[in-house]
C-alpha cells in the first residue's frame, strides 16, 4: 500500500481554539490512508490533542517559543529539524509571527509551503504593529495563501496577495451531523448542569482578550436585570479564565454563571442553551459561530466577526459600541421569541459550505496536486 503523504502543520500550541478545532475537525476527517498530519508546536507544555494525534497516527514536535531576540536558537532548530525529517512534502503554516522564518527555511529545501490565515486583525498597540511587520514577507515566502475568509486574508496578506492564482478560501468546517439538535439530549445536559427552568444565555471560545468575555458579563447583568431566570453558560479555558472567574465573583453571579471549561462533547453542550452570544473584538472565522447555527441556536455577534461566517438567518450582527443594556434588549427578545430548532439549521449550515466532509475532500485532492508525482485530481 502506498504511504500517505505527511503534512506538517505548524501552529503554536494544540490546544482547544478556533485554528486548533478547525485542524482536528479536519484530521478526524481526512483519509488518514492517503494523507497523514504532522504538528509542529511552539512550546513544551502538553495540549488538549496530543493524546488524540497520536492515537490517529500524527507525530508531535516542538521548538522554541520565537520572542524575536532567540532568532539563533529558533532558526537552529528549524535546521535540526529540516536535517533530520524529509518525509513533510509540505509545510503548512498557522502561526505568524515566524511564519517568514520557518517557511522560507522549508522552501529552500524543496518543501511545498503554506501560509494559513485564521484572524481578520493582528491585534492593538505595538504587539499588533509588530505582528503586521512580520507579516509582510510571507506572501513572497509562501507558495500558497490560504484564510479562513477574504477579510482575515486582506488583514494578513494584503489585498494584492489575495488576488493570486495561488490564494484560496479554506472555510472552518465542522460535522455537521454532529450538531443536529435533539431534544432529549438537550434535558440530559440541562439535568447534568442544573439548568431546568432557566434561560441559558452561552458562549464557546478560549478565555483570551479578543473574545472580550468581560464585556460579556456586563451583558449577561444586563440581560439579568429584565429575564428573572437566566443563567450565562462559559464553555472553554485560557489564560484570563481566572481573571473572568473574580469578576464573576465580585460581581455577585457566581451562582448564575457556569464555568465548565474545556468540554469534548460541545454539541451536546450547545443543545443546553437557548441563545449564543459572541462579542469578540476580532476574529477570522470562528467555528463556534458556524457550530451555534447547526444548532439551531439564535446568535447575537459582534459585527467584528465576518460576515462570512453566517450560514442562516439565526445571527443577528451588533457594534460592540452598542452598549451593554442594547446587547441585552436584543437577546432578550431572542428569548421571548424562541425558535424551533432541527435538522434544517445544520443542513442550511452544510449548503453553505461548512461541512468538514466538503472541506478535506477538498484539501485531500489540494495536498496531491501540488506534490509533483503525486496521484490526485486538482481541486
Amino acid at each position: 500500500m502506498t504511504r500517505p503523504i505527511r503534512i506538517l502543520h505548524v501552529i503554536g500550541v494544540m490546544d482547544r481554539g478556533g485554528a486548533e478545532t478547525m485542524l482536528m475537525n479536519l484530521y478526524r476527517t481526512v483519509d488518514r490512508e492517503r494523507i497523514q498530519f504532522d504538528f509542529m508546536v511552539h512550546t513544551d507544555q502538553a495540549g488538549s490533542y496530543d493524546a488524540e494525534i497520536e492515537a490517529l497516527g500524527g507525530r508531535i514536535y516542538r521548538v522554541p517559543l520565537f520572542t524575536g531576540v532567540n532568532l539563533v536558537r529558533y532558526r537552529g532548530a528549524w535546521n535540526r529539524f529540516f536535517n533530520e525529517h524529509a518525509e513533510h512534502s509540505i509545510v503548512h503554516g498557522h502561526i505568524g509571527s515566524s511564519a517568514a522564518i520557518y517557511l522560507r527555511m522549508a522552501h529552500r529545501r524543496g518543501r511545498v509551503t503554506i501560509a494559513h490565515s485564521h484572524s481578520n486583525s493582528t491585534g492593538p498597540g505595538i504587539g499588533g504593529l509588530l505582528l503586521r511587520v512580520a507579516y509582510l514577507p510571507v506572501p513572497s515566502v509562501a507558495d500558497y495563501l490560504f484564510a479562513c475568509s477574504d477579510e482575515a486574508a486582506m488583514t494578513r496578506f494584503g489585498r494584492r496577495a489575495c488576488e493570486r492564482q495561488h490564494y484560496h478560501v479554506v472555510p472552518n468546517g465542522i460535522d455537521t451531523e454532529a450538531y443536529v439538535f435533539d431534544p432529549a439530549t438537550r434535558e440530559q445536559v440541562r439535568t447534568e448542569l442544573g439548568l431546568h427552568g432557566e434561560a441559558v444565555i452561552g458562549h464557546v471560545g478560549r478565555f483570551t482578550q479578543e473574545k472580550n468575555h468581560t464585556f460579556l458579563l456586563d451583558i449577561f447583568r444586563a440581560v439579568a436585570e429584565v429575564v428573572p431566570r437566566v443563567r450565562l453558560l462559559l464553555v472553554g479555558d485560557g489564560p484570563l479564565r481566572p481573571a473572568i472567574e473574580r469578576r464573576v465573583a465580585e460581581a455577585g453571579l457566581g451562582g448564575r454563571v457556569i464555568c465548565t471549561g474545556v468540554r469534548t462533547d460541545v454539541p451536546r453542550v450547545l443543545t443546553a442553551m437557548d441563545v449564543f452570544c459572541f462579542p469578540s473584538v476580532y476574529e477570522g472565522l470562528p467555528v463556534a459561530i458556524v457550530e451555534a447555527q447547526a444548532s439551531g441556536l439564535p446568535v447575537v455577534m459582534a459585527d467584528s466577526v465576518p460576515r462570512t461566517a453566517i450560514a442562516t438567518d439565526l445571527v443577528t450582527r451588533l457594534s460592540l459600541d452598542e452598549s451593554p443594556a442594547h446587547w441585552a434588549h436584543v437577546i432578550a427578545e431572542a428569548l421571548a421569541r424562541g425558535i424551533t430548532r432541527g435538522r434544517p439549521s445544520a443542513d442550511a449550515v452544510a449548503r453553505a459550505g461548512f461541512d468538514v466532509r466538503q472541506t478535506a475532500d477538498w484539501l485531500t485532492q489540494f495536498y496531491g496536486s501540488v506534490i509533483p508525482g503525486a496521484e490526485s485530481d486538482a481541486p
